[in-house]
This record gives structure tokens, C-alpha cells and sequence, in this order.
């Protein structure tokens, strides 16, 4: 059986700004354990400023996207355990322009892309209305997975966590008129290559020091 510890997450200590704060609508359940600094979470939406990058905006108009919902450095861990930076790129259509030519808008496409970093080349594209649930521990770690049964699945790291979930569930609704599911459970089975439909097991528990998280392939 293969295994890796991906580590121990303690609570996150950021502390915004008082006059920037916002508050975020909880984007799950209550059985869900939160920080509390995720109660009053500084909402930064497009922070790798994506929206006045050329060869971003070009790629997004060949998928008729107007709008960029939200961009920050994650981490994605692949197939072999080994976590790759990513820049994570939602995005939609400007849903206030499209109500405002329409009176009964279409349903509006989203897209949350994988760039590389240094490149800016798209190392994948997800069609949001293909995403069918993200999944979240009980407790208050950076993991999520966003799982896409038709091709395969994320599971990617970030503080920001509880910001893109939200995002993916608004861009999901408007395209949708349905709500995203999320799944709060503390063992993730996830499938990691869509040939061989690979499954990897991603487990938390708490422990004196945090929230340990292990992944291990699934047999």
C-alpha cells in the first residue's frame, strides 16, 4: 500500500485588515468546523490581478468568458503524491451585463482553470457545470477535492479555501440554477487518472497539534 503524509495543518493566524473585512455566507453546513478567522475572511477575488493579463483574457474570450471571479497560487497534488504550484483561475460571464440584455438570461459557462505559474500555459480547463461536488474535512485544513466524473478528479491545497468554494458555487448556480454539492467528511476517495480510474483515500484526524492528513491509493 502506498502512503504519504501530506502533514499537519495548525490554525491560520492571518488577520486582515478590520476595515476590509467582509463577511462570507458559510458556503457548507454546520457540521463543518470553521476558523474563526474564515468568518471574517478578506475577500480578494482576482489577486494575481488575471483580468488584465492579455494571454489570460485571450483565453478566456475563445471560451466566451467575460469575467475573472477569482485567481491565487495553490497547490495541486498529482497522481504520485507530489504537490505542483498552480495558479487556480474562475471564471464566468459578467452575470449583471448578461441580465441586463436579456430578460430571460441564458445560462451563463464557467471555467476554473490550472495555469502554470511561470508560463501562464493552461494545464487544464474544467467546465464548472462538469464539476458535480467538492468535497471538505470537518476540520479547519486547506485540503479540498473537486471531483469531475466525467474526466477526473483535484485535490488541491489552500488558505483560501472557504473563498473558492464559495466562488464555485455562485459561477455553478448561474450557470446551472442549481446548487453545488459539497460533501464534509473526514475519508475522501478521490480518482486521479481518468485511464485507469485510479482512486487515492485522503484521511484527516485531529491531533494534539493540528489536523494530520494521509493519502494513500485505494485498493
Amino acid at each position: 500500500m502506498i502512503m504519504a503524509a501530506i502533514g499537519c495543518s495548525s490554525e491560520d493566524n492571518e488577520s486582515p485588515s478590520r476595515r476590509h473585512r467582509v463577511d462570507i455566507p458559510p458556503p457548507i453546513s454546520e457540521n463543518k468546523l470553521r476558523r474563526y478567522s474564515s468568518c471574517e475572511k478578506l475577500l480578494v477575488g482576482d489577486s494575481l490581478n488575471c483580468a488584465r493579463n492579455d494571454k489570460i483574457t485571450r483565453m478566456m474570450v475563445r471560451n466566451g468568458e467575460s469575467k475573472v471571479f477569482f485567481s491565487d497560487m495553490v497547490v495541486k497534488v498529482n497522481h504520485r503524491y507530489k504537490p505542483q504550484d498552480r495558479f487556480l483561475v474562475i471564471t464566468g460571464k459578467d452575470y449583471v451585463i448578461v441580465s441586463l440584455l436579456f430578460s430571460a438570461p441564458p445560462s451563463p459557462e464557467g471555467s476554473l482553470y490550472n495555469l502554470d505559474p511561470v508560463t501562464l500555459k493552461c494545464k487544464r480547463r474544467i467546465a464548472i457545470m462538469d464539476v458535480t461536488h467538492v468535497s471538505l474535512s470537518q476540520f479547519a485544513d486547506n485540503f479540498f477535492v473537486v471531483h469531475v466524473p466525467g474526466e477526473y478528479d483535484y485535490l488541491y491545497v489552500s488558505r483560501r479555501k472557504t473563498e473558492i468554494v464559495s466562488h464555485l458555487r455562485n459561477v455553478y448556480y448561474n450557470t446551472t440554477k442549481q446548487k453545488l454539492g459539497v460533501a464534509i467528511q473526514n475519508t475522501i476517495d478521490y480518482q486521479v487518472d481518468k485511464e485507469s480510474k485510479a482512486i487515492r483515500r485522503l484521511e484527516f484526524k485531529k491531533g494534539e497539534d493540528g489536523v494530520y492528513t494521509k493519502i494513500y491509493a485505494k485498493k
